[in-house]
């Protein structure tokens, strides 16, 4: 079971997204009389509104980010349909899944606040910032990239300490 391997960083990590994710759903909720229409739907890669729509848009944004949320912590209770980049064994299984979690409730985290600043941007009739679309690419990106690389580099580090205390 995958609460076994679950360790307080994702637990605060867990906690934070919900914060997160619960205080996209109240400013949405705050806001929503005072939002103007049409207000922009979709930007630009220079982050610029290139199209326009009513307020029932952000909660298509805010049903996206919960049915994502949802399913990703769904995932996370069933690691034997994960895919990792390397063989799962007896020795390696609880490690790996282990920065699995850690890659979960990072992801979980990066897209929850990621559509509650482009939803803050839209409310608020502001263009996204220019650099906000490369860093959360590079986030996301990077981060899944970075798990993949620590998990190999865990599994080829576990093989090296093995087969030199088999020819010692």
């Amino acid at each position: 079971m995958v609460l076994t391997h679950f360790k307080r960083r994702h637990l605060i990590l867990e906690l934070l997204t919900l914060v997160a994710l619960i205080s996209f759903a109240l400013f949405l909720a705050f806001q929503w009389q005072t939002i103007i229409e049409p207000l922009p739907t979709h930007f630009g890669f220079d982050g610029q509104p290139d199209a326009w729509g009513d307020k029932s848009s952000l909660l298509v944004s805010l049903v996206i980010v919960v049915v994502i949320y949802i399913l990703l912590l769904v995932v996370e209770f069933f690691p034997r349909i994960w895919n990792f980049p390397v063989a799962v064994n007896e020795q390696n299984r609880e490690n790996l899944t282990t920065m699995a979690l850690d890659m979960f409730v990072l992801l979980k985290l990066v897209i929850v606040v990621a559509f509650g600043l482009i939803d803050y941007w839209t409310i608020t009739a502001r263009a996204l910032p220019i650099w906000f679309l490369p860093l959360f690419l590079v986030i996301l990106f990077g981060g899944v990239g970075f798990f993949v690389w620590r998990m190999v580099h865990y599994n080829s580090q576990l093989a090296k300490n093995n087969s030199d205390s088999k020819t010692n």
